[in-house]
């Protein structure tokens, strides 16, 4: 998996994302993670996150942040704090620890196979040996 810096000290895995649509989720649960962890109540109270920078940072800090795929809308800090669903959770961390694209199904499918990611959705490790019929019973 490829990693590239946003910002100070934010590591951001490199996923297939479908820009428009589907970058929104991703930048949440990014911005959400130590929140998330419990490590502050609201997610603009960590100072090591970019969201954190963006509303108290100095106007020197601003540079240093990596652009995002798409605008910040209005009330982006309340819907940062407000909690993820399950499904939306899992999905996206599937996609990171896989390294799989993110986005609907038929734009993850045209992506996979044009991008050569057939291994990010294939189940880990060594498939299974079958069991033959000439071992029953022996």
């Amino acid at each position: 998996m490829i990693y590239y810096f946003a910002g100070r000290g934010a590591i951001l895995p490199s996923l297939p994302t479908l820009r428009k649509v589907r970058a929104g989720p991703v930048a949440r649960y990014v911005e959400r993670n130590a929140a998330r962890a419990n490590l502050v109540r609201r997610a603009e109270e960590w100072p090591w996150c970019s969201l954190y920078r963006w509303l108290h940072g100095a106007a020197d800090d601003k540079p240093v942040l990596a652009s995002w795929p798409l605008p910040r809308k209005a009330g982006w800090a309340e819907h940062v704090n407000a909690p993820q669903n399950e499904a939306e959770l899992a999905a996206i961390r599937r996609s990171v620890e896989r390294g799989s694209p993110y986005g609907s199904e038929s734009w993850n499918e045209r992506t996979i196979r044009r991008l050569g990611l057939e291994s990010t959705i294939r189940p880990r490790g060594r498939p299974r040996k079958e069991a033959s019929s000439d071992n029953k019973g022996s």
